[in-house]
């Protein structure tokens, strides 16, 4: 999974945020839920550390969430995401297109 914002300037910030989001949680969702760490521990820090939590992304659900339960230090807040299915989606489709 990229984890890096391309060197080019992409996107709003809300976009980026939103992008880095998405990434990280299904990151913490494949290490916590499948017992599959598809990066290593030290790639996962440096994108949880690059969260704003303060950044609306334009899901009010979401930005909530990430206020209220995130937390750099550990990858447990995925357990309480508002849209379980829908980050399994995400995990799946990714293994689909990155098979071990």
């Amino acid at each position: 999974m990229e984890t890096a914002t391309p060197s080019r300037k992409w996107g709003q910030p809300y976009e980026v945020e939103k992008r880095r989001r998405i990434q990280l949680t299904v990151m913490a969702y494949a290490y916590e839920f499948m017992d599959d760490p598809i990066v290593d521990d030290n790639t996962y820090d440096w994108l949880a550390r690059k969260v704003d939590i303060h950044q609306e992304t334009g899901n009010l659900i979401l930005d909530a969430f990430f206020f209220l339960h995130y937390s750099p230090m550990t990858g447990m807040w995925v357990r309480d995401h508002p849209d379980l299915p829908a980050v399994e989606r995400a995990y799946r489709r990714y293994r689909h297109y990155n098979p071990r």
